[in-house]
């Protein structure tokens, strides 16, 4: 989205796009500690066996970052 879109979204929904920059980076963070790709809690709430997709967000990570320094600005 651009920023003007992001922001009417914003108001719109009532989040914070910091707190949810911060949440993308956890848990992309987390994804890479956990060598099983899948959490314990989520395969015994879902019953699947399924990979967090995070590989396509690896490399968005550096932006993810560099946004959160200019919005905590």
């Amino acid at each position: 989205l651009c920023p003007i879109c992001l922001r009417k979204l914003q108001c719109a929904v009532g989040f914070n796009i910091r707190d949810r920059y911060q949440a993308l980076v956890r848990w992309i963070d987390d994804e890479s500690a956990d060598s099983a790709g899948v959490s314990r809690e989520h395969r015994r709430e879902d019953h699947v066996n399924l990979p967090k997709p995070v590989e396509a967000f690896k490399e968005w990570k550096e932006w993810i970052i560099r946004c959160l320094a200019v919005v905590q600005k």
